[in-house]
């Protein structure tokens, strides 16, 4: 016997007999091979997604506040440059003032001992030609540091070297010119140290 009933049309027709299973009936409907997912389906996985903010673009305060100490630490770099420079060569010009120090003390040990045989019976040749041999020591001191003295007497005004602190009348130069040198000037290479005070000629009176 079968689970399978015969159910017969309004008409009796034999030919419109429709079988139907039981079975078939209470099964569920076969699932879709190729489901088609709908937009609800994704809406709420979505906005999670939007409402989580992003952790690896950097806003623009965040850049900001990054640049801005970037610019501290760069000036606050340049400024210890600054100070370790200013160091260095306030201890090299120290160096070089302790050395030229230095070498004048020895001449000012010369004249000294000049002085001292000076108080004694000696004879003014021999002072004479102590002082010749001071004043050569000076100058090659100064010539080993580059110093030479400015040449005047004789040459055309020209204020970038002389210091003009009066005129005269002068048989020998002509107006404009030098005529007389009250103090040397001296200048290391194209520096000048001193300006050479000078007098300068107006010409024949």
């Amino acid at each position: 016997m079968t689970d399978d009933k015969t159910i017969r049309s309004e008409d009796d027709a034999p030919e419109k007999i429709v079988i139907v299973n039981e079975h078939d009936a209470a099964a569920p409907a076969p699932a879709d091979p190729d489901p088609v997912l709908k937009d609800e389906d994704f809406s709420g996985e979505t906005e999670a997604e939007e409402e989580q903010p992003s952790t690896e673009a950097e806003s623009p305060t965040q850049r900001i506040a990054e640049l801005e100490d970037k610019l501290l630490r760069a000036a606050a770099d340049f400024d210890n440059y600054k100070k370790r420079t200013a160091r260095q060569f306030e201890e090299i010009a120290k160096a070089a003032n302790d050395k030229l120090v230095g070498e004048f003390l020895e001449i000012i040990d010369n004249f000294e001992r000049a002085r001292e045989h000076a108080n004694g019976e000696v004879a003014l040749e021999t002072l004479l030609k102590g002082n010749e041999m001071i004043h050569g020591q000076m100058m090659a001191l100064l010539a080993r540091y580059n110093i030479e003295p400015i040449e005047a007497l004789g040459k055309p005004f020209d204020p970038n070297l002389h210091e003009a602190l009066f005129q005269i009348e002068s048989e020998e130069h002509a107006e404009g010119i030098v005529a007389q040198e009250v103090s040397r000037g001296y200048r290391q290479g194209s520096r000048v140290l001193r300006h050479s005070r000078v007098a300068v000629s107006k010409g024949k009176g």
